[in-house]
């Protein structure tokens, strides 16, 4: 036999689902426009609110926000560049690892093209092989058909 609600506790029920619906995705909407806040200081060369604000981000587990800090202590952006901090927040982020040994490999490849190629910072062949060691020992495989 099922067991029906008192409708007026229904009714509390129904508030209360509502109010974390509501909640959820007002916290996703604030989260959404604070990750855009910090992406627009970070393209316009203000480091330090740029880095405030994508560390709390990060903290909170926002993946793209986690990527950005790593690229950050990686290009030495705002930061005294740090290879360690960089890859803690590239495992974080860990995007597309399927498959590899280090999670931070598929974003340490593309540091390292950056390096190599001058894309967002300047050239720079011996950091450009430092990276791109870490990625292939990480596990990652160019696939030269992309």
């Amino acid at each position: 036999m099922r067991k029906t609600l008192h409708p007026v506790r229904r009714k509390m029920v129904a508030r209360s689902l509502l109010l974390l619906a509501l909640l959820f995705s007002g916290g996703y909407i604030a989260c959404s426009s604070a990750f855009e806040d910090a992406l627009l200081e970070l393209k316009s060369g203000n480091y330090e609110t740029a880095k405030s604000r994508l560390e709390l981000l990060a903290t909170l587990g926002h993946g793209r926000a986690q990527f950005l800090v790593g690229e950050m202590y990686a290009y030495g952006w705002g930061v005294t560049r740090d290879r360690d901090t960089a890859i803690k927040w590239f495992r974080r982020a860990a995007y597309r690892s399927d498959g590899m040994q280090d999670p931070a490999a598929y974003a340490a490849h593309y540091v390292g093209r950056n390096f190599l190629e001058g894309s967002s910072v300047e050239t720079d062949t011996a950091e450009a092989a430092w990276w791109l060691k870490f990625s292939k020992d990480g596990g990652y495989v160019e696939n030269n058909n992309r």
